[in-house]
């Protein structure tokens, strides 16, 4: 529409000044160039796919914009001769004239405060200026007065309609400085009415706004940019154009003013939007619907080591490491493409060859009529990272390895404390501290326990005569007839030299007794093969009660230990019971 509108009022521009000598016939012609030029620079400013030239694009529509007012201005000067006052008698010309040119005024009008109103109240009005279309309708609805209603006729009229319509601030100084004429928006923005500032020189009527009286003093012929103060503080730009006379002397200055707030504001925000993305440790890259890359930041280049020339209109497939099969990729763009983004780690190909691991997000970013345009791509390297957890991971595992090791030769020097090296039954050290526990234990239950003490009868003679080798055989197989024929919670304890102590914890004396007889029975059942002959081997017991026979541990052994000495007394091989 834009490139359209711009077409066609350019082609009036160019039918306008093949004209026969009509007063204004090229100042109209170049108002209509101006706003071909605007509306043309709004059309690529639009399609403009980066920042620079977007910005490039928006200079070409400027250019247009701070010229077209003046050029009417000096249109309407043109036909009335240079005299201001003489457009005050065109209000009593023909009212078909009139209508037309309140007709095309009415439009760029409409459609400037429908813009205005999206700034002040987002929702209420589009973010699209539609002006220069407008503008569009004007410059057609003046040609038709010029080709059919011979509306420079009646020019003078325009002055008032279009000057007095516009949004813009509109100024005339005279070749003294003075305010010659000046519209209804910068009564507006003055505070005060035409026929007050009328007359008086420019920065007096310029008074209240310091910055703008500056801006204009300074300024003689050009365009500038104006801080306005306020809370938020407003931008006003200036556009001081001279104006001469018919043999080319100078008259005095046109000021036109637009308040452009909304544009630097997003201007200043793209600024720093790039200056963000341009600085930031992430790769930021941005594509089309097709995944061709349109953009890249440095740190893109740092981390794919593509620069924007190689990698900008080219496929951001060719980072492709060949990692991951078809599958993740159509998983991928199935999400992106359904609107949502996607978060992962992609394994790509550096451009010197080597692979790396990145972690990315892809965003797709729609159109206000919600059609998917570009892709935003934001990425790390975490190839180091990923390393480094690997190499933590490893190291982590061996030290688990490690670890284990030595709990589990903690577990075996524990043991080895706790446990005789020869017959592998507990030692008495460890037999000392449970027959603590179990003591206390007994006192608090109200409940007996038993201890048996063994010893094997005339054990010297097997070591003198066979051997301690011969010796060893037959505690092993002593403590293993013990372990084997005592319950689950017994206690067999090697007590130094030939003598076992076993601890039955719930056990009477009796019932200790009888057991031993039976390992007495067994042990003596049992024949030991030496070189020397077969040999026999018995053993003598003694048992004792807690509490019957005892306050505490030490008292059980030395009670049991009696009766251990009485059964040696009576001829061995035989189990006694303690008895006071």
């Amino acid at each position: 529409m834009l490139a359209a509108n711009a077409i066609l009022t350019g082609s009036l521009a160019l039918r306008v000044w093949r004209q026969s000598q009509v007063p204004g016939r090229r100042a109209f012609a170049g108002t209509m160039m101006a706003l071909a030029i605007w509306a043309g620079g709004y059309a690529f400013e639009t399609l403009a796919p980066s920042v620079e030239a977007k910005t490039a694009w928006l200079r070409v529509e400027n250019l247009g914009i701070v010229t077209l007012v003046p050029l009417f201005f000096l249109f309407a000067l043109r036909y009335t001769g240079g005299s201001v006052a003489a457009s005050r008698w065109a209000l009593g010309f023909v009212s078909v004239a009139a209508a037309v040119l309140l007709l095309g005024i009415a439009a760029p009008w409409a459609a400037n405060v429908y813009y205005l109103a999206g700034m002040v109240w987002p929702g209420l009005a589009s973010s699209v200026d539609f002006t220069p279309l407008a503008f569009g309708v004007l410059g057609l609805v003046y040609g038709v007065g010029v080709f059919r209603l011979r509306l420079f006729d009646i020019v003078p009229l325009a002055r008032d309609a279009v000057l007095e319509g516009l949004p813009d601030v509109v100024l005339v100084l005279d070749s003294d400085d003075r305010v010659a004429d000046l519209n209804k928006a910068a009564a507006g923005l003055l505070g005060a009415s035409r026929a007050s500032l009328a007359g008086r020189r420019a920065e007096e009527a310029l008074g209240c706004l310091p910055a703008l009286a500056d801006c204009v003093a300074e300024t003689h012929d050009g365009q500038r940019t104006v801080e306005m103060p306020g809370t938020p503080p407003r931008w006003i730009e200036v556009a001081v154009s001279p104006l001469h006379d018919r043999l080319g002397g100078r008259t005095g200055r046109v000021v036109v003013a637009r308040d452009v707030s909304g544009r630097h504001q997003a201007g200043e925000q793209i600024r720093l939007l790039s200056a963000a993305i341009g600085s930031a440790a992430s790769a930021v890259s941005i594509s089309d619907p097709k995944g061709v890359c349109l953009w890249v930041n440095p740190a893109f280049t740092r981390i794919t080591g593509y620069a924007p020339e190689e990698i900008v209109g080219q496929p951001l497939s060719r980072l492709k490491s060949g990692a991951h099969d078809e599958a993740f990729y159509a998983s991928l763009w199935a999400t992106i493409l359904a609107g949502e983004a996607w978060h992962g780690e992609i394994v790509n190909r550096h451009r010197d060859g080597h692979l790396y691991t990145e972690e990315q997000t892809i965003s797709p970013v729609r159109d206000e009529a919600g059609v998917i345009t570009h892709f935003v791509a934001v990425k790390q390297d975490v190839s180091e990272r990923r390393r480094m957890e690997e190499g933590l991971r490893t190291a982590n595992e061996t030290l688990k390895a490690q670890l284990a090791e030595i709990e589990a030769l903690q577990a075996k020097l524990r043991d080895q404390a706790l446990r005789d090296p020869l017959t592998g039954v507990f030692n008495r050290r460890f037999l000392a501290e449970t027959l603590a526990r179990e003591t206390a234990r007994a006192r608090r239950d109200s409940r007996a326990y038993a201890v048996v003490i063994l010893d094997l009868d005339h054990f010297k003679r097997v070591n003198d005569t066979h051997g301690h080798e011969a010796g060893d055989r037959v505690l092993v197989a002593a403590a293993e007839l013990l372990r084997s024929h005592t319950r689950e919670g017994d206690l067999v304890c090697r007590y130094g030299g030939e003598e076992f102590v076993v601890l039955m914890p719930g056990s009477s004396a009796v019932s200790a007794a009888r057991r031993a007889e039976l390992w007495r029975a067994a042990l003596e059942m049992q024949r030991f093969r030496f070189k020397g002959g077969d040999v026999t081997v018995t053993l003598s017991a003694g048992a004792a009660c807690f509490p019957d026979d005892g306050v505490d541990g030490e008292a059980i052994l030395r009670a049991a230990d009696e009766a251990l000495y009485r059964a040696k007394a009576d001829g061995r091989n035989r189990v006694m019971t303690y008895s006071r």
